[in-house]
């Protein structure tokens, strides 16, 4: 069963890399939580539920459409001196 369990996370992970890199590939970036109106970089480890979720290419593109509020653990290095 321990066997089975670490294969089935290992699949996992593997998805979720895989989906990350086809949404960064196809130039998604950003992800906006249409609920707070955070945005997220596509890699953050706390992105809303699928269902809460908008793409982004750009920062400006984000932003235009209201999403100016940042998740400051996944983009504080983006926005680093910036206010």
């Amino acid at each position: 069963m321990k066997k089975f369990m670490k294969e089935l996370v290992t699949a996992f992970l593997l998805v979720c890399i895989i989906s990350v890199s086809v949404l960064a590939a196809g130039g998604q970036n950003y992800v906006g939580n249409l609920r707070s109106r955070k945005l997220h970089s596509i890699t953050c480890t706390r992105l809303p539920y699928e269902k809460n979720r908008i793409y982004f290419s750009t920062l400006e593109e984000a932003f235009k459409a209201g999403y100016t509020d940042i998740h400051k653990e996944c983009l504080k290095s983006e926005f680093k001196g910036k206010k």
